[in-house]
């Protein structure tokens, strides 16, 4: 018998790095069919709650920290915000918004956050909940020094609200949400068959007000429904389960 003992597993050791500008739009696209910030209020300290614990379901590691990158006037942070930079283990990152409500630097902080992080090897994996193409060097940045970058993101009920590249550049994609009534030759039901066909464990979650009428033959095993119209509580459950079972095989 050897004298050496057997080497200890490697833990993961993630970030979390939210683009606020982007989940902000996506989820009010989703659920108010609107992407103004103005028509709607979020409780951002919930939706961090909720971010983390898919995060610990899912990567099984130890969280550095979530970096929370939002913008204001001047840099000067918002009632709301301050609220949010005092979370234990949440980083505040603001950038700058413009007259025309754009925010800007946002891309830069994350680019320069996630290399570092890299770098000196404070993280193993970072979830990235981003959009914008502007993001790729920042995962390539990662990657190049040993990270795994896992994209997550919210789809809008057509089309899509991240970039092709950043998709491809990105190591995991949890979850496909997606629409069965999509414009265009490939309906939600062929999107999904063809995106389970490239990722076997891929979760899936079908949207529509004619949900009940797809014929059970057509959904990939194991695909969930969402009822039009949404229920934002009932949508975020139904995520989370969809994650939980990717993460363990067992059914939720």
């Amino acid at each position: 018998m050897s004298e050496f003992a057997a080497p200890l597993p490697i833990l993961a050791r993630y970030a979390v790095m939210v683009d606020v500008g982007y989940i902000y739009a996506a989820a009010g696209e989703l659920l108010f069919a609107s992407s103004s910030r103005r028509d709607f209020r979020v409780d951002a300290v919930p939706l961090i709650q909720v971010v983390t614990k898919h995060a610990d379901e899912i990567i099984r590691g130890e969280l550095l920290r979530v970096y929370w990158y939002d913008a204001a006037r001047d840099r000067v942070p918002t009632i709301d915000q301050r609220v949010i930079a005092q979370m234990p283990w949440v980083k505040l990152r603001l950038g700058n918004l413009n007259a025309r409500g754009q925010q800007k630097g946002v891309d830069a902080q994350i680019r320069a956050d996630m290399e570092a992080l890299a770098r000196h090897r404070a993280i193993t994996d970072a979830v990235l909940i981003a959009g914008d193409e502007d993001m790729v060097p920042a995962v390539e940045a990662a990657q190049a020094f040993g990270v795994r970058v896992h994209l997550w993101g919210i789809e809008p009920p057509y089309g899509t609200n991240q970039a092709e590249r950043l998709v491809w550049e990105s190591d995991t994609v949890d979850v496909l949400f997606t629409d069965i009534n999509l414009p265009g030759t490939m309906d939600g039901a062929a999107l999904a068959r063809c995106a389970r066909a490239l990722l076997p464990n891929l979760p899936v979650v079908y949207a529509s007000a004619r949900a009940t009428m797809l014929a059970p033959d057509a959904r990939v095993p194991g695909a969930i429904i969402v009822p039009k119209p949404y229920q934002p509580e009932l949508v975020g459950r139904l995520l989370m389960a969809a994650l939980r079972q990717a993460a363990t095989g067992v059914p939720a």
